[in-house]
């Protein structure tokens, strides 16, 4: 194994592998690389195609022969690569890339999840992530490629809501895979079979439960992300009142909703998580306007292409009346007329990452449905009316940090209230205190505190 940093943005790193395939594998496995890139010689990459392409790997930098090079970040979090993919010409499919390391625990692993745990270099956890990758996005069953998204969840939980990244562990469990693509693909690092239901699978998602509560404290936050709906809703009503945990894609969503309508409860709404491009219509769009002055809009899918309509064609088709959110971000949009219009990102960003924090901030043992509808009543009164006249529906991602800041501590205000709360005594000034529990990445200081007395308090004391 050869090892060297280039040219190029400082949290990419580029290991570079020979043969054999089967170390290859392994190290991908061990740092949760998603893609792999065929090269020659540096700087040269391609990227390998899912099984399922039928297109070439696409060459993006020049040309090469027989080298493999894995992508590693050398930092915790990039907010920009959350989701990114390293694509190119008739390269459509390719899967989520360049991400950090993550905890990955098979099936295999059943009995031995304390030990798994065990092998992470943090022990001061306070948040896990944690997906079974059954129901990425809109892109469906990813298997372990999934671990993309504890990644990125907990990337926000620093970028948006100031949790220190060495409090945080993204997990993934590998319980095998349906997608057909990925068990016939043999650069696919996960298990290689169906996926493993029933008994045994709710065994090792109690015995995960219990190593991370043993482990990390009762009061570890559990977020469950991407999990399909068969297992979503249950694992949620099994697990609520006994862990501190929550379920991204059930609460969250229901937050960041409910946000959007309390700001004006007479508009109406259309919204939809369909992952089909162009669902929405022209004319459920022009329906939407007729009987509405101002029709709320949700194209709530990911990622952007497979988003339910865009933001032009909404602010077109509704003669710049509809208030638009989406999923995925949308550029702004110019109407004929001059008007510029900002399209909101109703993403859960504005929900979980100010939840997180104030729940590690006070000690929560459980989180109720209430802490989720406080948050959206919040996040409503962020909005003004000027963010209404611009098309937004959610305050600008740019006060991201603020807003958290006062979601905590409204979760602090409610947790001490009815108590919920485990870390006493209670803060007299919570946002003071929330404000001291914030991570920053700028560096302490390394100047010696150097100083000198007076020069008589030196002199040497004759007897």
């Amino acid at each position: 194994m050869s090892r060297n940093l280039e040219e190029g943005p400082q949290h990419i790193e580029w290991i570079t592998y020979e043969k054999p395939w089967s170390r290859l594998h392994r190290m991908m496995y061990r740092y949760g690389c998603i893609a792999i890139c065929i090269t020659g010689m540096s700087p040269h990459i391609e990227i390998a195609a899912p099984a399922s392409s039928a297109a070439p790997a696409t060459n993006i930098l020049g040309k090469g022969v027989l080298t493999m090079k894995i992508l590693v970040t050398r930092k915790r979090f990039n907010i920009r690569n959350q989701y990114g993919s390293i694509r190119g010409d008739g390269l459509k499919d390719t899967l989520p890339c360049v991400l950090p390391s993550g905890l990955f625990i098979t099936i295999h692993d059943k009995g031995h999840i304390a030990t798994m745990l065990n092998s992470w270099p943090e022990d001061n956890i306070k948040a896990v992530v944690v997906t079974d990758g059954e129901r990425i996005l809109g892109l469906g069953d990813l298997g372990c490629y999934g671990m993309g998204i504890p990644v990125g969840k907990l990337a926000l939980y620093t970028a948006c809501g100031g949790v220190n990244p060495q409090n945080c562990l993204p997990v993934l469990l590998d319980v095998g895979t349906n997608n057909e693509a990925l068990l016939k693909d043999p650069l696919y690092i996960g298990l290689k079979h169906k996926r493993v239901k029933g008994k045994e699978y709710d065994e090792l998602i109690d015995e995960f439960m219990q190593a991370v509560t043993n482990k990390f404290g009762i009061n570890c936050l559990i977020q469950f992300e991407d999990f399909a709906n068969a297992n979503a809703f249950r694992l949620l009503q099994k697990y609520r009142n006994k862990y501190c945990m929550f379920n991204d894609d059930i609460q969250d969503t229901k937050g960041r909703l409910s946000a959007a309508t309390a700001r004006s409860t007479t508009l109406f709404s259309w919204s939809g998580v369909a992952a089909v491009a162009g669902a929405f219509t022209d004319q459920i769009l022009k329906d939407m306007a007729s009987f509405n002055k101002r029709p709320i809009i949700f194209a709530l899918s990911n990622p952007t292409s497979k988003a339910e309509c865009t933001a032009e064609r909404c602010y077109r088709v509704t003669e710049g009346r509809g208030i638009f959110a989406s999923g995925s971000p949308f550029d702004k949009v110019t109407l004929e007329d001059g008007r510029t219009f900002i399209p909101g990102q109703g993403n859960n960003a504005y929900v979980f990452p100010g939840v997180a924090l104030g729940v590690i901030a006070c000690g929560v043992r459980h989180i109720p449905d209430e802490i989720f509808l406080l948050t959206a009543e919040h996040i409503a009164q962020e909005v003004s009316d000027q963010h209404l006249a611009q098309g937004r529906l959610y305050p600008p991602l740019s006060t991201i940090r603020d807003v958290s800041l006062r979601i905590a501590v409204k979760v602090l205000d409610y947790a001490y209230k009815h108590s919920l709360a485990s870390r006493y005594p209670e803060p007299e000034d919570k946002e003071a205190f929330v404000r001291s529990l914030i991570y920053t990445p700028d560096y302490d200081s390394f100047v010696l505190d150097s100083y000198k007395w007076p020069e008589k308090a030196m002199e040497v004391q004759k007897i």
